[in-house]
């Protein structure tokens, strides 16, 4: 009888030693967890309730698109639609691709007795036939593009607006007063546009004639300082190999010109996302993008450090010679 007693004795001391571990380690206010999660779960219900309650007492500033065309003889997109901004009020429609971040045009308008019309054109050339969002914008601003007087006279100040007022999309104080932007008007498909690939083609197009041609001593001496910058240069290819699993071409060219050709010492290294029809010999003009330094190891075992340009086209000047 005395040996049970001593067992349950040990087990009660054993059970008691456990729980001022589990105690010390957190298990214990698993309960007093659980119910501040819960009670920040309320907290966080009321809030939101109380924020739905105060977003239903503003008043809602709304614009909606009624009518979206496009007109082939002007060739702009003709867009109506209605608001309750007060007259005169500037109003910014924006036309955003969803495939290109670079395509998209804008053009702004006044409010008329709750009436807008709007005509934008790809005065850019960037637009891109697909699918576009059509938002709007205006500002309580006195500088700046969405300077509006009328905004601030109806509306009032930042704080003001943001007190009594609402809109469907995004608000934001500006150092000049304020600026709604991002209200969604709808979607439309454009398809008198630019293809992708026409585009892509306009683009490289103009960045190829406006081109920076650097003289290859100033780039040399601090490739890094040019980094960025889309540069065009000519030269002889003295190396070319093609990465089969990469699809790519490396090449070394020699971009000096002298009495007996090009200059082997003035090197650049080129990196082309594509094979190519050039080998050792050809005389090329090649355009792209300024990426820094490249130090490569030469046949006789030295380090060698040179330009190098990330090209995006390449043109045949002279065959192989």
């Amino acid at each position: 009888m005395n040996k049970q007693r001593k067992q349950i004795l040990k087990f009660s001391i054993i059970s008691l030693f456990l729980c001022g571990i589990l105690s010390a380690c957190g298990a214990g206010p698993a309960v007093d967890g659980s119910e501040k999660q819960s009670e920040d779960n309320a907290q966080q219900s009321t809030n939101e309730n109380n924020e739905s309650s105060e977003n239903d007492d503003k008043e809602e500033i709304t614009i909606e698109m009624d009518e979206f065309s496009y007109s082939e003889e002007d060739d702009n997109y003709h867009i109506e639609g209605t608001t309750n901004l007060p007259n005169d009020a500037i109003l910014w429609v924006v036309l955003q691709s969803q495939i290109e971040k670079e395509s998209y045009a804008y053009n702004d308008t006044t409010v008329d007795d709750g009436h807008f019309v709007i005509n934008i054109s790809d005065s850019f050339n960037t637009l891109v036939n697909g699918e576009y969002i059509v938002t709007a914008r205006f500002g309580g601003e006195e500088l700046g593009l969405d300077g509006n007087e009328e905004i601030k006279n109806a509306y009032g100040d930042f704080e003001e607006f943001k007190k009594n007022y609402k809109v469907d999309g995004k608000l934001i104080e500006t150092e000049n007063g304020y600026r709604a932007y991002n209200i969604v008007l709808g979607e439309q498909e454009l398809t008198e546009e630019y293809t992708v690939e026409e585009y892509e083609e306009e683009k490289l197009a103009e960045k190829k004639a406006n081109a920076k041609e650097i003289d290859y001593g100033q780039l040399s001496k601090n490739p890094e300082r040019y980094s960025g910058d889309f540069v065009k240069f000519e030269g002889r290819i003295l190396q070319i190999q093609e990465n089969n699993s990469t699809g790519s071409t490396t090449m070394r060219v020699a971009v000096t010109k002298d009495e007996f050709g090009y200059n082997q010492d003035d090197v650049i290294w080129v990196e082309y996302d594509d094979f190519t029809k050039f080998v050792e010999g050809h005389t090329i003009a090649f355009y792209g993008e300024v990426v820094g330094s490249k130090t490569y190891t030469s046949q006789a075992d030295f380090q060698i450090t040179v330009p190098e340009v990330k090209a995006e086209d390449i043109e045949e000047i002279i065959g192989w010679n």
